[in-house]
C-alpha cells in the first residue's frame, strides 16, 4: 500500500466516522426532527423556507457511511476531503460546546446545557434547544441564554437568522416560564428531566429558589462566536413580543409546508426559495436542484471553471498563510522590544508601526446636523445629499458555484 493509499485510507476512517457519530448523536439528544419544528430550522426558513422543509421532510440525500468505503477504494480523494471538510464545519460547534460548560462552571457559573423547551402553538409542535442557560438566583436574579455559533473567521455583524433563532429562544422562555414545558438530557441523551417548570427546573439541578414571574428576573440572550483563535459576543437581546410571533409564523409555514408535501400536494419545486443573495447558499445541502439556480446548460464552460475554482481556493490558502505569518511576526516584534528599529534577519529585515485608521463619512451624524442647520426641512437634506454624492463607474461581477449531484433528488417526495 502506497503512502497515498494510506492517506486516502485514514481520512476516509475519520470522515466515515463523523457521519456516524453526527447521526448518533442528533437521535439521542433532538430525537426524530421531523415529528416537530426546531428554532434553527425557524433560523433556516427565516431565510429560505425550501431548504427548511426539504431538510426535515428526509429528502436531502445524505452520504451514507458506506459510501465513504467505495470512495476509499476508489482512491478519491478529492471526494473523501470534500465530504470531511463539510463535516467538520457543521460538527466544530458541538465540539466547543463541552468545553465552553467546562468553561462556564469551572467560572463557578450554575449552567443548563441544552435546555429543551417543548411546546404546541396553533398546532404545530416546537421545540427549542438552548444552547447554555445561566442562571443567578439571590435578591437580583438573572438568566443569560447562550447561543454558540462556530466560524471559520468571525463576523462583525450576526446573520440576520440567526437573531431571529435568539429571539424565538428567549422569547418561548419568558412566555412558557411557569408552564410544565422543560427538560434536559445528558450528553448520551438520557432524560435527566422533562416536564418542569422553569423554577422548578432551576430548583431540581441546583436546590435554588427562582420567581414564579418571569417579569421579576433579568433576562437576556447573547450570541458567543467562537473561532479557532478568537472570540466575540454578539448582544444583548431581550425576549420581544413581536419577534416570538415572527417565528411561530415562520414554524407555521414550515409544518404546513411539510404536510403538504408528505401528502403529494406539493413539490420541491413548488417550495418558497430565497431569491436574494445569501452567502449560506453555497453550503445548503439542498441546492442542486434548487429552482434558483437553474439555468442553460454549456458543457464547454466545466474545465474553466474548475481550474477557476482551484485557483481561489489556492488563493484564500495562501491568504490565510499570509496572514498568520504576519500575525506572528507582529508577535514577536512585539516581545523584542525593538522601539521602533529594524529588526535584521539574515539578508532580511522587518518592523512594525502603527498606522491610522481609515477615515469614513457617518452619514447618520451628517444627516442629523444638515436637518439642524437646514431647518429641518428633510426634501433639502436628501437632495443636498444627493448631490454631493458621486457614483463610481459601473462594473460587472462573477458569481460561480459547485452543482452538488448528491443533492439532487427526485421532483416529489411522496412518489
Amino acid at each position: 500500500m502506497t503512502e497515498r493509499e494510506k492517506s486516502i485510507g485514514l481520512l476516509a476512517l475519520l470522515a466515515k466516522g463523523l457521519i456516524i457519530h453526527d447521526k448518533s448523536r442528533a437521535t439521542a439528544t433532538l430525537g426524530d426532527r421531523r415529528e416537530y419544528v426546531g428554532m434553527s430550522d425557524i433560523c433556516k426558513g427565516y431565510e429560505c423556507l425550501r431548504s427548511a422543509v426539504l431538510s426535515k421532510a428526509g429528502y436531502t440525500l445524505e452520504v451514507q457511511p458506506e459510501e465513504i468505503d467505495g470512495l476509499n477504494h476508489k482512491g478519491d480523494l478529492a471526494r473523501v476531503l470534500s465530504i470531511l471538510r463539510k463535516k467538520i464545519t457543521l460538527q466544530r460547534g458541538h465540539w466547543q460546546e463541552p468545553g465552553l460548560q467546562a468553561a462556564f462552571e469551572s467560572a463557578g457559573m450554575k449552567v443548563m446545557p441544552q435546555l429543551e423547551i417543548n411546546v404546541k402553538a396553533h398546532g404545530v409542535p416546537i421545540k427549542a434547544h438552548l444552547d447554555f442557560v445561566l442562571v443567578w438566583a439571590g435578591e437580583r436574579p438573572a438568566v443569560r441564554a447562550i447561543e454558540s455559533k462556530s466560524y471559520a473567521r468571525l463576523k462583525s455583524e450576526l446573520y440576520p437568522s440567526y437573531e431571529v433563532q435568539l429571539y424565538g429562544q428567549l422569547g418561548l422562555l419568558a412566555a412558557v416560564w411557569n408552564q410544565p414545558c422543560f427538560a434536559m438530557r445528558d450528553s448520551a441523551g438520557n432524560l435527566l428531566f422533562e416536564g418542569l417548570t422553569f423554577p422548578a427546573a432551576v430548583k431540581r439541578q441546583f436546590g435554588v429558589d427562582m420567581p414564579m414571574s418571569a417579569q421579576e428576573v433579568d433576562i437576556e440572550g447573547w450570541v458567543l462566536g467562537l473561532s479557532m483563535e478568537d472570540a466575540r459576543a454578539y448582544g444583548p437581546y431581550q425576549p420581544n413580543q413581536t419577534m416570538l410571533r415572527t417565528c411561530l409564523g415562520i414554524a407555521e409555514k414550515i409544518w404546513a409546508a411539510m404536510q403538504a408535501v408528505y401528502e403529494g400536494n406539493a413539490t420541491a419545486a413548488q417550495l418558497p426559495y430565497a431569491k436574494g443573495f445569501y452567502p449560506l447558499c453555497d453550503y445548503c445541502d439542498n441546492c442542486g436542484d434548487c429552482p434558483k439556480f437553474q439555468g442553460v446548460e454549456h458543457p464547454e464552460y466545466e474545465e474553466m471553471l474548475t481550474r477557476l475554482s482551484a485557483l481561489k481556493d489556492t488563493e484564500k490558502a495562501l491568504k490565510e498563510e499570509i496572514e498568520e505569518l504576519e500575525k506572528r511576526l507582529k508577535n514577536a516584534y512585539s516581545q523584542c522590544n525593538a522601539n521602533g528599529d529594524w529588526i535584521l534577519s539574515g539578508g532580511q529585515r522587518f518592523r512594525v508601526t502603527d498606522a491610522a485608521g481609515r477615515k469614513t463619512l457617518d452619514q447618520a451624524i451628517l444627516r442629523a446636523e444638515l436637518r439642524t442647520a437646514l431647518n429641518g426641512d428633510e426634501v433639502a437634506v436628501e437632495g443636498l445629499l444627493q448631490r454631493s454624492t458621486k457614483l463610481g463607474a459601473p462594473s460587472s461581477r462573477l458569481y460561480t458555484g459547485k452543482i452538488k449531484p448528491e443533492t439532487m433528488a427526485q421532483e416529489n417526495i411522496a412518489a
